[in-house]
């Protein structure tokens, strides 16, 4: 288990920018406005340490002054249980919230009954969190068992009504926020993450070790970015995305062994009770994940991250309409909440990798309309699942499985939709349904992009002035380049198919966009660099504009060092990029997932008026 790592704290210096200057001319009135509020501002101070998080997240519902006196290791209910037998209260369910408190209401259930998702839940107006020169981060054992997390959270939830992985209640999201001079460290997703927020400062913050975006904020408005240091994501990712889905599917479990103890799962004829499930999940879980990782040992088995980089998408700072950002790129502002009057500046984002990986799945109809899931959002992953047509047990396809045989018992079953006659193949009764196979996202079914250091997502008006991205690295493969199953995502990209709709029908998964500017109106960009970026596989671009972006500027902006598919190997056939030596007979109306790697300092799509003046690439 890792127990501490070094931010670099002479690199991002904490500047005096005080409340009076216009920086770079970037500041509107409204933002100037914010500025003199916050100078005037004499709040009530509280103090913030250790103690005040070690039953769970520290939510602040007040306005007021709220400034850390320690560093902070967020750890909460760290000790519920040592046992580490499977298939009942075990090691497993430490670092949750307890039953008591879901039901007391101190943690409402909704936002927090898949874990606590935050260190500092902000759901008032009117607060300054002054970190104080210390740092707030995720303790590794809390890191690996709550997969998805922000050190700071600008709302009461994650997630607005309607999104994410369960119901997360109705959203609170505060005004006049200054978040100022200090580090946030180790997270499994986030540094500071939020939705619906407006009249936000945020100031002389060093974010690191974050899994996969340092600031992501949905739908926010009024904001200032100023002296933002985002560095090294964390390179030490011990498991799979699969491990969250194993966390969050056994409650689920527990409910269908509560009201049938007798269900059983016949795999290829062999019975296997729901008991048996939950008793080898629950095994490889702690014996080969958890108490290895406690130990400071190497994890292994099943979960075991053999890259140690996130295996899906990292971005540096993601703005992006309220909701979201998991679908398509936006190709324009159409029915955006918010994501407007912006201004960044002295912003360094540096030493990004990761290692995206595709999710094969399994559609739910012969359209391709959707992809199989488990209760959480979770792709089916069905090639792991197959060999020589059979169904090839593991811990987690037993556990869907026999979920999906009996779905109609569990009450709430989240968002499982497993075609009954997908049972029957399990069971070793039929062969596998001829549903069309599933291409282009990750494990959570979410739309691959790649890796974008500084991602405009349908913003509208927005001044950024210095900002440096370098050393961004993309080691994930090309998407999935099967003959037989190309002829199925020819179904899915079809109207009416999960990616019928996507802008770009090549694999994205495997790209850097250093600066990836999508759907946005009024967007100003001054004296950027970008330097020492590179791919294993696919296309890198310094800039890319995506959709119908209008009144784009970029100016003084140097790029450099840029390469792309350091190791592909590709060969063509036609029009058609072909990974590896071509296959003969190789059908010609395929439409293949790949293209050519390129990289282009600036790469647009056609008909965006982007104006460079100034540039040097």
């Amino acid at each position: 288990m890792p127990t501490s790592f070094e931010i670099s704290k002479s690199t991002n210096k904490f500047i005096e920018y005080g409340f009076v200057n216009n920086y770079y001319n970037l500041y509107k009135q409204s933002q100037m406005d914010l500025l003199k509020f916050f100078e005037n501002y004499t709040p009530i101070s509280t103090e913030l340490s250790q103690n005040d998080f070690k039953n769970g997240t520290y939510r602040i519902t007040k306005p007021g002054y709220y400034k850390l006196t320690e560093n902070i290791s967020f750890a909460p209910n760290a000790n519920i249980t040592q046992n580490t037998s499977p298939n009942e209260k075990n090691v497993l369910h430490n670092f949750q919230p307890t039953p008591a408190q879901l039901a007391s209401g101190g943690y409402p259930f909704h936002p927090y009954h898949l874990g606590f998702f935050a260190a500092i839940t902000v759901e008032a107006n009117d607060v300054v969190i002054d970190l104080n020169g210390f740092t707030l981060s995720q303790h590794p054992m809390h890191y690996l068992q709550q997969r998805f997390f922000a050190c700071i959270e600008l709302a009461n939830t994650p997630f607005i009504f309607g999104q994410g992985p369960g119901d997360f209640g109705n959203l609170i999201s505060p005004k006049r926020v200054h978040i100022k001079n200090g580090y946030i460290g180790r997270s499994s997703h986030h540094g500071i993450h939020g939705n619906g927020m407006e009249s936000v400062i945020l100031e002389n913050i060093s974010i690191s070790h974050t899994e996969i975006a340092g600031i992501a904020l949905n739908g926010g408005k009024n904001m200032i970015f100023r002296n933002i240091s985002i560095s090294q994501n964390n390179h030490d990712v011990p498991v799979l995305a699969s491990y969250s889905h194993a966390m969050f599917i056994r409650p689920f479990l527990y409910s269908l062994q509560t009201k049938n103890k007798d269900a059983v799962l016949n795999v290829n004829g062999a019975p296997t009770t729901v008991g048996d499930v939950i008793t080898a999940l629950e095994t490889e879980m702690i014996n080969n994940v958890y108490l290895p990782f406690k130990n400071n040992q190497e994890v292994t088995g099943f979960f075991d991250n053999p890259t140690k980089l996130p295996d899906g998408a990292v971005y540096g700072i993601l703005l992006n309409p309220l909701g979201v950002a998991v679908e398509n790129f936006r190709l324009n502002r159409d029915g955006a909440i918010g994501n407007e009057n912006m201004a960044l500046h002295d912003i360094s984002i540096s030493n990004l990798f990761a290692c995206p990986k595709e999710v094969i799945g399994i559609s739910i109809d012969s359209n391709g309309s959707n992809v199989q899931k488990g209760p959480v959002g979770d792709v089916i992953r069905i090639l792991e699942l197959i060999d020589n047509g059979k169904y090839s047990p593991n811990v987690l396809g037993n556990a869907w499985f026999i979920l999906g045989k009996y779905k109609s018992e569990l009450g709430h079953s989240g968002s499982l939709n497993i075609p009954g006659d997908m049972i029957p193949w399990v069971e070793g009764k039929s062969k596998i349904p001829k549903y069309p196979f599933s291409n282009l996202r990750d494990s959570m079914s979410h739309y691959m992009k790649g890796n974008i250091s500084f991602f405009l997502s349908a913003v509208k008006d927005c001044r950024t002035s210095h900002v440096s991205i370098k050393h961004v690295r993309n080691c994930g493969k090309y998407g999935d380049e099967n003959a037989e199953r190309n002829l199925d995502y020819d179904i899915v990209n079809k109207p009416g198919g999960l990616n019928g709709g996507l802008h770009f029908v090549k694999y994205q998964g495997d790209k850097i966009r250093c600066v990836a500017v999508s759907g946005c109106q009024q967007v100003k960009v001054d004296h950027l660099k970008i330097r020492d970026c590179m791919t294993e596989y696919g296309s890198c671009y310094g800039i890319s504009t995506v959709g119908e972006c209008e009144d784009i500027s970029f100016s003084d902006c140097t790029c450099d060092g840029l390469l792309a598919g350091k190791k592909c190997n590709w060969n063509t056939l036609g029009d058609k990029i072909i990974i590896g030596d071509v296959p003969q007979n190789y059908p010609k109306n395929i439409s293949t997932p790949n293209e050519e790697p390129e990289m282009s300092c600036y790469f647009g799509d056609d008909g965006v008026k982007c104006n460079l003046s100034q540039t040097a690439w």
